[in-house]
């Protein structure tokens, strides 16, 4: 009995060790020698895919694995960073969608001085749309950038919005702001979208600033504001049912681009019926010095 006891003992010993063995073919285990390290962009979260041309690019955001396509199951989606320029920024990016045993590719800014990835169901259809927002310029006003949502479906990216407005864009057709001056030194800004319309009072503004609103007789002289890319795409359920909205937000100008008004938001929400975003509330959020 106890010699059958030893021959188990020795047989289990043998068999722990011997899961546990490292051949030539292995790699050691690597201990961790410290558990916090100084972070080095141009060295760290990098990674290649030469079958695609992607040499030494970067991670800029890695997602856990979400349901993305109705086709599969779990995927997970990485914004990789190009910054060729030698520098921080600005960088080239790219999506990148891993699903089974493939990797979608698919670029996303070419010279931006930042891009992030936000993923949310904004159909209603139980999988999560991809949210990209890019800064393609960071001169003057809140700087410019470029606003999308795509859907993967099939491995394909498909385009479910894109705004990418120019810096003076005095038609403002995208969100429908328009500015009429008031007699009294104040102002009402409209959004022929939703009929909003609010009056506010030019405030702490000088009297040169007010004088260049009227002529010599007193009289209103017509103006058309200014209404910049979105600085703010953010995905919320506003109206908590599980699918959610985008609020966005433009720096609004008057006189010149330096001369912030206020700000444009507005809540974007998907139409299935039409397919494409629509404009469901709009405000106006004068600028307080």
């Amino acid at each position: 009995m106890k010699s059958f006891r030893f021959i188990s003992i020795v047989l289990l010993i043998v068999l722990f060790f011997s899961s546990c063995n490292i051949t030539k073919s292995e790699k050691e285990y690597q201990e961790l020698k410290n558990n916090v390290i100084t972070y080095n962009q141009e060295e760290m979260f990098r990674i290649s895919l030469s079958e695609a041309g992607l040499e030494d690019v970067f991670i800029q955001h890695a997602t856990g694995f979400e349901k993305i396509d109705n086709e599969s199951d779990w995927c997970q989606v990485f914004l990789l960073g190009n910054d060729r320029f030698e520098q921080s920024k600005p960088c080239d990016y790219y999506l990148a969608v891993l699903c089974y045993d493939k990797v979608y590719l698919k670029e996303a800014a070419i010279c931006s001085h930042g891009s992030g990835i936000e993923l949310c169901d904004f159909d209603g259809d139980g999988d999560k749309e991809i949210l990209l927002q890019e800064t393609v310029g960071m001169s003057g006003g809140a700087g410019q950038y470029s606003s999308s949502v795509l859907d993967f479906e099939n491995g394909e990216f498909i385009e479910m919005f894109s705004d990418s407005v120019a810096l003076y864009n005095g038609d403002n057709k995208t969100t429908g702001f328009s500015i009429e001056i008031l007699k009294g030194n104040k102002y009402k800004i409209k959004n022929s979208i939703t009929d909003y319309s609010e009056i506010f009072d030019f405030k702490n503004k000088p009297e040169k600033y007010l004088n260049s609103l009227y002529d010599e007789n007193g009289e209103v002289i017509k103006r058309k504001i200014y209404v910049d890319s979105f600085f703010d795409f953010i995905p919320n359920d506003v109206d908590n049912d599980g699918v959610y909205e985008i609020v966005c937000r433009q720096y609004v100008s008057l006189i010149d681009h330096s001369d912030h008004l206020g700000n444009a938001k507005t809540i974007l929400k998907f139409n299935n019926k039409t397919a494409s975003f629509e404009i469901i509330d709009a405000e106006f959020e004068p600028y307080e010095e």
